[in-house]
């Protein structure tokens, strides 16, 4: 025998799928409209930033280019090593700031650039190997620094929307 909803709750369970269903939307909206321009836009940036220190590396005197090197760690906690890395590195495919990091860069060498990971003091460090003045450059930069955590955002989102589609 199956049993019939009373109008109330027929209306309660419209309500909820209408909830969640404007909380997937919004969820959406939040990734596309905001999300990824912002990790585009951030992308740019320091891919601009990593150009630029390249190129300013490669015409600096070699006396200075220590001073340099501490001066980019210290105000822009990014560490330029001209050697390849002792490290075992691995592939970086971790979402879509570095993924826009990635074609930024590309477009700006006019070649494929790799965005690699490694871990370096219990910390998650990501380097780009860059041509520089007839060599290659490790540029370095901590994981927390894209600071974007899209995944989080969107559970978020859905988790409060959920909860409150319930209470309603």
């Amino acid at each position: 025998m199956r049993r019939t909803l009373s109008l109330t709750q027929q209306n309660a369970l419209l309500l909820v799928a209408v909830f969640i269903a404007f909380e997937v939307l919004a969820a959406v909206a939040v990734m596309s409209f905001l999300m990824a321009p912002m990790a585009r836009r951030g992308a740019s940036d320091l891919s601009e930033l990593l150009a630029l220190t390249a190129q300013t590396w490669s015409e600096l005197p070699p006396s200075t280019r220590p001073a340099f090197q501490r001066q980019l760690a210290d105000h822009h906690q990014i560490v330029l090593l001209p050697t390849p890395l002792p490290d075992e590195l691995e592939e970086a495919h971790r979402g879509q700031y570095l993924q826009e990091l990635r074609k930024s860069l590309s477009v700006r060498f006019n070649q494929p650039v790799q965005v690699r990971r490694s871990r370096r003091a219990g910390k998650v460090w990501h380097w780009v190997e860059l041509p520089s003045g007839g060599r290659t450059l490790w540029l370095g930069f901590l994981h927390s620094r894209d600071g974007t955590q899209p995944g989080i955002t969107v559970a978020v989102i859905l988790g409060v929307g959920l909860l409150l589609a319930c209470l309603a």
